[in-house]
């Protein structure tokens, strides 16, 4: 989960930013920045589960899920998702299991982001 750090302008002011009236949000997002020892999956999947429950306390469950949506989409886009691997990171939380397919897609998109921080350092 190394790409958590190419989050601009930092990790932590990218979640604040993205939801920054929820400071249990933002407690929770601290557990992402210092795992890095996690499986990936893991580590999106809980990230999305505390985004859902900090968008349902802060709007309400009416608003929640374009808030969830938009945000979610925001957070893809820092982490540089495209395709496929995309479309298994939307469905996270919302099906009871990804299909081998979407693991692979999330796993090797987190390799390969690792790699290049690794030779960026």
């Amino acid at each position: 989960f190394l790409c958590c750090h190419e989050l601009k302008p930092s990790p932590r002011e990218f979640f604040e930013k993205l939801h920054g009236g929820d400071l249990k949000f933002c407690e929770q997002v601290e557990y992402v920045l210092a795992d890095f020892n996690a499986s990936c999956i893991h580590l999106l999947t809980y990230l999305k589960a505390k985004w859902i429950g900090a968008c349902r306390r802060c709007v309400g469950l009416e608003r929640a899920p374009e808030t969830i949506r938009a945000g979610w989409n925001t957070v893809m886009d820092g982490f540089g998702m495209e395709a496929e691997v995309r479309l298994a990171a939307i469905v996270l939380c919302d099906q009871p299991q990804l299909s081998p397919e979407q693991i692979m897609d999330i796993r090797s998109f987190f390799q390969q982001k690792a790699a290049t921080s690794v030779d960026t350092m």
